[in-house]
């Protein structure tokens, strides 16, 4: 018998491998279409009814692109200084990524005075470089995901509280230099982006009857190598807000949007950073937006949540 989370299937007596370096998603819609795809889950599928069966294949085969962050620390000296340095008058480490990088700490990016007044730093993604890093190994852009402008992401007081700050149109003659500032990460950290998938999200569980402990067992078991890859840590942009989200921390809608989760579409988890020093154990952050306001682009009603991995 074939393990599903090896995600192998057959097609036509051949065994394929489910995921190889570039997936094809109608590939594996069409695979589950002729029931080729999870032989295991198709063996438990035959014994319900076939409305059920469909509505989790709908599931199984909502496989949307994301972007993994992948970090390296940039800077050598820590962002804040020791006790024993400041003595000595050293000065606090020189940043070495450009203002519009795609960064955890350092210099953020700002247009004016008093932008970060209240908040302390996390990160920013430049769009223009993931778009790049994406095209440029021929994977397909998420749905919604700008291929230009800068969003940064600031701690605010309160629990798991943040805000965004949006730039449409960065560039590093527009910057200014923000003064003394307060970062969450510890040291200059580098983002760099590749393409993965992602599959499990809010409705995950939805038509799995709550009596049927067997198919809720073999969804919540289900692993797919190259599938899913954040869900023992790391960060995300884009694809399905996380199943984690279902139980958040509560966000703060803009005015006339619904305070329903489930209205809303991810842009960015953040996870803990070991290259950039900070973590907060398993509650991680998450900034979402209306799938309206996604749609037009106005990344600026993005809001920021929380919510236990």
């Amino acid at each position: 018998m074939l393990r599903d989370k090896n995600a192998f299937f057959l097609d036509g007596g051949r065994l394929v491998l489910l995921l190889a370096s570039r997936c094809d998603a109608k590939g594996v819609i069409e695979a589950v279409a002729a029931k080729t795809l999870l032989p295991e889950l198709e063996l438990l599928l035959s014994k319900r009814p076939a409305p059920l069966a469909a509505a989790i294949r709908r599931v199984v085969t909502d496989l949307r692109p994301c972007v993994r962050l992948e970090t390296t620390r940039a800077g050598v000296d820590p962002l804040r200084g020791s006790l024993l340095t400041g003595l000595f008058g050293r000065p606090p480490a020189a940043p070495v990524l450009p203002p519009t990088a795609s960064k955890f700490g350092s210099v953020p990016y700002i247009e004016s005075a008093g932008e970060l007044a209240g908040g302390r730093f996390i990160g920013q993604i430049n769009f223009a470089e993931a778009a790049a890093a994406l095209n440029q190994a021929d994977f397909p852009i998420p749905e919604g995901m700008p291929n230009a402008g800068l969003l940064a992401v600031d701690l605010t007081p309160g629990h798991f509280s943040g805000r965004v700050r949006w730039y449409p149109q960065p560039h590093e003659s527009n910057a200014v230099h923000p003064g003394a500032i307060d970062t969450v990460a510890k040291y200059e950290t580098r983002i760099q982006f590749r393409g993965s998938w992602s599959l499990r999200g809010l409705g995950w569980f939805d038509d799995v009857p709550k009596d049927d402990h067997e198919l809720w067992n073999y969804m919540n078991d289900l692993e797919i190598p190259g599938v899913d890859e954040d869900a023992r840590g790391g960060h995300k942009l884009f694809g399905h807000p996380n199943e984690a989200l279902n139980e958040h921390y509560g966000l703060d809608p803009v005015p006339g949007r619904s305070d329903s989760i489930r209205d809303y579409g991810l842009i960015w988890r953040i996870n803990y950073d070991n290259p950039a020093g900070f973590s907060w154990g398993t509650n991680w952050l998450y900034v979402v937006i209306h799938v309206e306001d996604l749609m037009q682009g106005a990344l600026e009603h993005a809001v920021v949540t929380g919510a236990n991995a």
